[in-house]
């Protein structure tokens, strides 16, 4: 892909001058009459976008700009079509709908909707920001030393990175794989599977609807749901090192073979494996009996065990206790909590995708779920910007 982008880069010329160029009506990119200009945009022009265009060329530029406003609109007409960014600017307000994107430079703001339906990479020290609604239907791709900064709402099913990523916004997916640094600073974050051989760090709630991995480095600093498992340790003979300030709730099974630390709790479902090390002031609860089931490593005096009851997968964060009855359900359920309040609930589907938004008041909701597929659901219910309580929910 990147060897396709360099040769767009090396056939356009830059502009001398930074003309602007605006569209006039609805049409195509390479169609004179839909320019105020009567002519074909190059890169180094200023480009603004005030109507519906459509992209039918690969086009890239390393001066000049992309301006989409509310009223226009970008589309791409081919599922291979690329738009290449190496300079200048893009800013996005309207909409735009392309099959590949990439950026080596430059400034790149989306403030609206942006769709890429295939792949969208961000290389060299290339700074993507979204804060508006950002999907890629296949592939994210950060390159080391890039940093995409999402205050938004990011979907990717599959993000692969060795840069930066920061979310403050909303962030859903199916695979993470990352070797460089992830903050999940505030907002929501829920996916399927993570995969981290780089320095991850939570100061937010995160649901993983299956197995978590880690062969670095991870610092949780708030809730975390692990419907599977959670695998901490490395192959290759580095180190692997999960420091757990908060509260880490798994389902199935936890398994340690290099360093567990920090002062938060484990509430483990199933199976528990240690033949690594795991200190500091940890409360570790394996519902099947309490300590480790296997233990070949070292755990710390001051490691307790289920000093601290907890119930896997479900966290208040105060004395307003929540149940959700029944669970699993059919069509219908209630969430029912002690204190009458103002909510907001959430729900995802296991890979992450929104499925429910709502606000109410008061102690009991009763919800008709019959259009939902059976499976498996996660929901964040919080009040007056705190969490009060996330967790699983089973549709039959």
């Amino acid at each position: 892909m990147k060897s396709i982008y360099a040769v767009i880069f090396s056939l356009l010329a830059l502009g001398s001058f930074a003309q602007t160029r605006t569209t006039i009506a609805n049409g195509n990119a390479t169609n004179p009459f839909t320019w105020d200009c009567t002519c074909v945009p190059t890169s180094g022009n200023d480009i603004v976008i005030n109507h519906q265009l459509t992209l039918d060329v690969d086009f890239a530029y390393t001066s000049g700009s992309v301006t989409v406003n509310a009223s226009g609109a970008l589309l791409g007409n081919s599922p291979n079509r690329i738009l290449a960014v190496g300079g200048g600017a893009f800013h996005n307000y309207g909409n735009v709908n392309i099959a590949n994107m990439y950026q080596n430079g430059g400034t790149f703001m989306n403030h609206a909707t942006m769709t890429i339906t295939n792949a969208f990479g961000v290389d060299l020290t290339a700074v993507t920001s979204n804060m508006g609604t950002f999907t890629v239907s296949d592939s994210l791709y950060i390159n080391s030393s890039a940093t995409f900064s999402n205050t938004g709402t990011l979907n990717a099913v599959v993000t692969a990175s060795a840069g930066t990523l920061t979310t403050t916004g909303s962030f859903t997916g199916t695979d993470l794989w990352t070797t460089g640094t992830v903050n999940h600073n505030s907002g929501s974050f829920s996916i399927a599977n993570i995969y981290n051989s780089g320095t991850l760090t939570t100061q937010a709630p995160m649901i993983v609807s299956n197995d978590f991995w880690n062969a670095e480095n991870v610092d949780i600093n708030h809730d975390l749901i692990i419907s599977h498992s959670l695998y901490n340790g490395d192959t290759t003979g580095g180190g692997a090192t999960f420091n757990n300030d908060g509260l880490v709730s798994i389902t199935q099974d936890f398994v340690n073979s290099k360093t567990v630390s920090g002062t938060g709790r484990f509430c483990i479902g199933q199976g528990t494996t240690n033949s690594g090390s795991i200190n500091g002031t940890l409360d570790i609860c394996d519902q099947t009996g309490g300590s480790i089931d296997l233990n070949s490593g070292t755990v710390a005096g001051t490691v307790t065990f289920c000093a601290t009851s907890c119930n896997v997968g479900v966290e208040e964060t105060s004395s307003n206790e929540v149940h959700i009855v029944p669970n699993p359900f059919n069509d219908v359920f209630e969430i029912r909590s002690e204190q009458s309040m103002n909510y907001q609930l959430t729900v995802v589907n296991a890979i992450g995708q929104q499925v429910l938004s709502m606000n109410y008041n008061g102690n009991v909701i009763r919800l008709d779920a019959s259009t939902l597929s059976s499976g498996m659901y996660f929901y964040r219910l919080v009040s007056n910007r705190e969490l009060v309580s996330s967790g699983k929910l089973i549709k039959r």
